[in-house]
């Protein structure tokens, strides 16, 4: 056989003249007259005088003679026709194959989504290809929720349609079997969490049993959270006349699932989110109210249910 020595030759003869090659990174991707979206993988890198593949949705059918135009992160353009569609047939279900790994990337982080797993199911099928929700189609399924809890509120719910008996393995050694709830057709498992364990995230395997004895497993992720989240309000203006609007907003983590507003002629407010503010806000219309300092109180809860409060001052004046 070979020896060490002469491995590590051929192993440098092979591979050293891809590594020599110039790493380009695609950074935008456009089509003459076209709008595109949904576009897999987001960014590739790629060895030079190698292929590499760029799959995404179009919103309207281009001309055959329309230009794409790919730039690189050295400030590169390459540009080429689109062709006829007839010969890019095998483009959809590339795009479907990107798309899936992209959303089981999604599950695999923030836990699973209905939508997501429909949209994984669906392409699936009509593309035929396998991915972990297809490969056992008769499986019942649960979706775990809520996938942030609070150590005062154990309860896991469990969405499992079609399953008969589901048991709950915690990381920290405890088996739990659930309960069905007859009324909302969830099954519930109520356990302890033990003092040392901190906040974080974790994995709990369900077991799921069918009405046919059979059984499967399945892993779900959940977060226990303790703290509640860390706000700053905000109110413009700060002086302000009855009949005048006020802009309320509020800078929270990402985790805060609600933040309403308590003001002074005794209403609740709920602000939303606004991505180019990168805070929730809302409007207050300014009543006719007497003059003066009035402080506005805002509650935040997060996913586990953990509240915080804080208050910012408006002043009236007439």
């Amino acid at each position: 056989g070979a020896t060490g020595e002469e491995t590590s030759k051929e192993v440098e003869r092979v591979l050293k003249p891809f590594l020599q090659r110039k790493i380009t990174t695609v950074k935008n991707i456009a089509m003459e007259g076209v709008k595109i979206s949904r576009v897999y993988p987001k960014s590739l890198r790629i060895f030079g005088g190698m292929q590499g593949a760029i799959s995404f949705i179009e919103k309207s059918e281009p001309y055959t003679d329309a230009k794409i135009t790919l730039a690189t992160s050295d400030d590169e353009k390459f540009e080429a026709k689109v062709g006829e569609i007839s010969q890019n047939d095998f483009i959809p279900r590339l795009w479907a194959g990107r798309r899936v790994d992209y959303l089981l990337g999604q599950i695999q982080k923030n836990g699973e989504r209905k939508e997501w797993v429909d949209e994984i199911i669906s392409l699936s099928k009509k593309f035929t290809f396998i991915t972990p929700y297809t490969a056992f189609l008769a499986a019942p399924r649960a979706v775990l929720r809520p996938r942030v809890i609070q150590p005062s509120d154990p309860k896991l719910i469990i969405d499992a349609p079609g399953a008969v008996r589901v048991v709950a393995e915690l990381p920290w050694g405890e088996q739990i079997v659930a309960k069905k709830n007859a009324k909302t057709g969830f099954w519930e498992a109520r356990f302890l969490v033990p003092q040392n364990v901190k906040d974080g995230e974790y994995q709990c395997n369900l077991i799921i049993t069918d009405k046919n004895g059979a059984q499967w497993q399945q892993k779900q992720k959940f977060v226990i959270d303790t703290k509640p989240p860390e706000i700053k309000a905000d109110i413009k203006p700060k002086k302000i006349h009855p009949g005048e609007v006020a802009i309320l907003k509020v800078y929270a983590p990402q985790d805060t699932r609600t933040i309403l507003a308590k003001t002074p002629d005794g209403k609740t407010i709920e602000l939303h989110y606004d991505s180019k503010l990168a805070a929730s806000t809302a409007k207050w219309s300014i009543p006719d109210i007497p003059a003066g300092k009035y402080k506005i109180r805002f509650v935040a809860t997060d996913f586990a249910g953990n509240q915080t409060e804080t208050e910012s001052e408006i002043e009236i004046v007439k």
